[in-house]
């Protein structure tokens, strides 16, 4: 039904935002939970204030949008997609950054726990990781199917992606 509904556990009620044009694809809520973000195959993602009935909407992907999620503070919102781009909102200016390389559809995409970088996911190749504060990209191998392996300036780091903050 394009909506989003934000449910209140305590009270039993439920806020339905509109405003997506095509099916919504993820949704992820800010560490205070005062914000949500939504991907949409309508190639937009929706910022909403919970305490505001308009979103704040941000165009720039040119496929629909598969993945959302938001940095550990919340100012920065990565959303990858269809277009095989990652894109960077921050959200106290404009325009967004783009972090390219993938060949193929991004199905999903997380911050690392300290915000620093980006991964995404695509559909048959490896990932892409970006840092988030300065969109410099790095590539990652798969080594199977629940890790992958990446550079970061001198180490070299494994992540498993079995823990919930990766899910």
């Amino acid at each position: 039904d394009r909506t989003v509904r934000v449910w209140n556990l305590e009270q039993g009620t439920a806020r339905i935002l509109r405003g997506h044009g095509a099916v919504i694809s993820s949704i992820a809520m800010s560490e205070d939970g005062r914000l949500l973000v939504s991907g949409s195959w309508d190639e937009k993602v929706r910022v909403w204030r919970l305490d505001v009935p308009r979103p704040k909407v941000l165009r720039g992907h040119g496929i629909g949008v598969h993945g959302v999620d938001f940095s550990p503070r919340g100012l920065v919102i990565a959303s990858g997609g269809h277009d095989n781009e990652v894109r960077l909102w921050d959200l106290g200016r404009a325009p967004s950054r783009v972090l390219s390389g993938h060949e193929d559809h991004i199905y999903r995409v997380f911050f690392s726990p300290d915000g620093t970088h980006v991964r995404a996911p695509a559909t048959t190749e490896p990932s892409v990781f970006g840092e988030s504060r300065t969109g410099h990209q790095r590539s990652c191998a798969v080594t199977r199917p629940t890790s992958r392996r990446w550079r970061s300036r001198s180490e070299e780091h494994t992540s498993e992606l079995q823990s919930r903050q990766y899910l």
